[in-house]
């Protein structure tokens, strides 16, 4: 009699019970080798643990690296409208990304902490909404581990206190999970489903990978809005996936990039679209991907690391299968053949990185923590499978810790970053200190080689520039009245050979009919690797002028104008000096 409940307890497919409409809207569980409470106490822990380890992470304020300064560069002078027209440095971003990061600066000014604000903000309530959407699919130990394996796994942690979307990637994918679970577990309660279609435009405006949740949703709902026969159902059903297609169909045209942008996409990220030319090589690059930094949960990396969270989610996905989960299944498994459809496109990437990936973080958490536990539940003993619990989740918060403590003794993405943002931080207020400072960019619009401000490091200058220049970041405009032999004007040019320049010739030609210069200061500095070798230079080039006798200090604004007047390749001037 045991023998045969048990068997059917395993084996028949609950689709088939008289029981399985309402067995399988309960989270999966396993018999408990822990009390309740326990338990319960152990994953409000571990919530707790990562929204201490986020909180850390952003309030340390790493400084800004080249993937954040590209980004951010285009909140300095851009408008909201000017976010619609493709930006600079080669970036493309959502666009409601675009608008609630410029939104930040404009409320909090042009900082590390105001540009990462909303990357953390969507960092915390992915937590929070992670506990509440595994709790839907798991319980009891499988919660546990997933909630562990989420609230200390290091790609979702550092993409909180990142200048990228990656953060509002995640936190977008567990909003559509969420409320189409309610709705699944809840069919009668329409309501979800037409917040879900309110939901989708935002959802898609707000990150480009969400179409491949979305439609991963709106196919595992499928069956249940099919069975459902009711008007209202498929009305709210309709109106969602109308949202969905009307909206990215809309937003398409504003993302537009330049034949190299799109040359530089197909040639860097190419290992991440699938080969088709051999069904072998096929094969190895879906094994090699699925088992590479895109399942890094907690930790992993290329070459095959991960390929024991690989194997507790294959685990999972084939127990969910036999208990008859296919609409969970189809949530969590969909979004990923989507993907793969879109990379044999050659239109979005899949795997390499874990940033672009980051919509399918919950799924694997979710189904890696499943599968570690009922890897656990093989264990032999009750005391053996309690001791194996509470050891395995013993490690994770001790890597999560660990993990913290590597952050506070190395509050940056590397020593380069840090000693750039230091040396700027110390050279803008230095320099402003007894002079006026200008950058002929910033400030008058003069771009001496244009295409040198496309790249260069440039962004990261402009970046530091705003934030630790006092005059440029309080947006104040240049006193160019007090330019005197005590006050001289100095230039600042970064990363540029200006005398190789014509039109700066010309131009110093006419400054010095008003100016007299009084030298030049270079200020190198110079990033080495781990091999200390140099692997980047900086230099910052002072032109140090004072007014001639008798000569109006404000000369330059004159000097500049009619230099953009006579040649209009070079970039537009007002007239006015800029911040």
């Amino acid at each position: 009699m045991e023998q045969h409940s048990r068997h059917s307890a395993t084996s028949e497919p609950l689709a088939d019970r008289p029981d399985a409409a309402i067995a399988v809207h309960q989270p999966f569980s396993l018999p408990p080798i822990a009390d309740e409470k326990s338990l319960a106490l152990a994953i409000t822990g571990f919530v707790a643990l990562g929204v201490l380890l986020r909180a850390v992470r952003y309030l340390l304020n790493f400084p800004l690296w080249c993937d954040e300064t590209m980004l951010a560069a285009n909140f300095l002078d851009r408008s909201y409208r000017e976010l619609l027209q493709p930006l600079d440095y080669r970036q493309v971003c959502p666009v409601l990304f675009l608008f609630v990061e410029l939104t930040a600066v404009k409320l909090f000014g042009f900082s590390e902490s105001s540009l990462r604000l909303f990357p953390f903000l969507c960092g915390i309530g992915g937590v929070l909404l992670f506990r509440h959407v595994a709790g839907r699919i798991v319980r009891g130990e499988a919660l546990l581990c997933a909630v562990a394996i989420f609230a200390v796994s290091s790609w979702p942690l550092r993409y909180v206190g990142e200048v990228k979307p990656y953060a509002s990637d995640l936190l977008v994918a567990l909003v559509v999970l969420a409320l189409a679970i309610e709705w699944w577990r809840r069919p009668e309660r329409v309501v979800w489903l037409c917040a879900l279609a309110a939901v989708a435009p935002f959802a898609v405006g707000l990150s480009f990978p969400a179409i491949f949740v979305l439609g991963g949703v709106s196919l595992g709902l499928f069956p249940s809005i099919w069975r459902a026969r009711r008007r209202g159902v498929w009305l709210a059903y309709s109106l969602f996936n109308g949202a969905v297609i009307l909206t990215f169909l809309g937003l398409l045209r504003f993302y537009r990039t330049a034949p190299q942008d799109h040359a530089y996409f197909h040639h860097d990220w190419s290992p991440a679209f699938p080969p088709l030319d051999s069904v072998w090589k096929l094969v190895a690059w879906f094994f090699t991907t699925n088992t590479g930094y895109m399942f890094a949960y907690p930790e992993g990396g290329e070459r095959g690391a991960s390929v024991l969270t690989f194997a507790c989610f294959v685990i999972a996905a084939t127990a969910l299968w036999k208990r008859g989960r296919w609409t969970v299944l189809a949530f969590c498994l969909a979004p990923f053949g989507l993907a793969l459809i879109a990379a044999a496109l050659h239109r979005y990437p899949y795997g390499m990185s874990a940033r672009t990936m980051q919509y399918v973080a919950p799924a694997i958490c979710l189904l890696s923590g499943l599968g570690a536990a009922l890897l656990l539940a093989r264990l032999r003993g009750p005391g053996t499978h309690r001791l194996a619990l509470w050891g395995f989740c013993g490690l994770l918060a001790v890597f999560g810790l660990g993990r913290m403590g590597y952050d506070l003794s190395h509050p940056y993405k590397g020593p380069d970053d840090e000693r750039h943002r230091g040396f700027a931080r110390w050279f803008w207020s230095e320099q402003s200190r007894h002079a006026e400072l200008l950058c002929p960019k910033a400030d008058l619009g003069v771009a001496f080689q244009p295409a040198h401000w496309t790249k260069d490091s440039t962004d990261t200058y402009l970046c530091y520039q705003r934030i630790y220049s006092p005059r440029h970041h309080l947006s104040r405009p240049s006193r160019l009245e007090t330019v005197s032999a005590k006050h001289p004007l100095r230039f600042v040019f970064f990363n540029e050979q200006p005398d190789k320049s014509p039109l700066f010739r010309e131009w110093l030609t006419e400054m010095l009919r008003s100016y007299e210069l009084r030298g030049v200061e270079r200020y190198p500095l110079s990033g080495t690797g781990r091999s200390e070798r140099i692997v980047w230079d900086n230099l910052y080039l002072v032109y140090d002028f004072v007014p001639k006798r008798g000569q109006d200090p404000k000369a330059v604004l004159e000097i500049s104008s009619r230099l953009v007047r006579d040649r209009p390749d070079v970039d537009d001037v007002d007239g006015t000096v800029r911040r």
